[in-house]
């Protein structure tokens, strides 16, 4: 059985689908959480609120990202926290959004993003915890190329 973030955050992707799908890939951002990082082996490096992937191909933000500059996303960021999220969209301007989390910091980021008046999608992801989560590439990388 689902719980009630999963379910809200379920509705919230149905009511922003189509508005998030005319916008353009150059006006989209990714935010991926810093858990989906191998935290045994990552090479990564902090800057600030987020991490710079330093492309070891440890973990699955290395193909995310390469797939998503691909695709023509304007930016894919590595989130420490949710709280930099604000003053990224003040920053950054995206039109769209897709985040990648589990879904209790999938509701609170969808809150966030109406907030601003951007339509998000929320991908969960397939193993949570507070590191070295998993996300299910293979429909992630379709996913971002809607």
């Amino acid at each position: 059985m689902k719980d009630k973030y999963s379910k809200q955050v379920e509705k919230t992707n149905k009511k922003n689908r189509k508005k998030f799908l005319k916008t353009p890939f150059s006006a989209r951002i990714i935010l991926l959480p810093q858990c989906l990082r191998n935290s045994k082996k990552c090479i990564g490096e902090e800057s600030g609120p987020f991490f710079i992937c330093g492309g070891c191909g440890k973990c699955k933000i290395k193909a995310i990202t390469e797939s998503a500059i691909k695709t023509g996303y304007k930016k894919v960021y590595i989130l420490k926290g949710g709280k930099i999220i604000p003053s990224l969209f003040e920053k950054d301007k995206p039109c769209a959004v897709i985040g990648v989390a589990c879904p209790w910091e999938g509701f609170i980021g969808q809150k966030i993003c109406g907030e601003f008046k951007i339509p998000v999608q929320f991908f969960p992801l397939s193993r949570d915890g507070c590191a070295d989560t998993d996300v299910d590439i293979d429909a992630f990388l379709k996913f971002i190329e809607e």
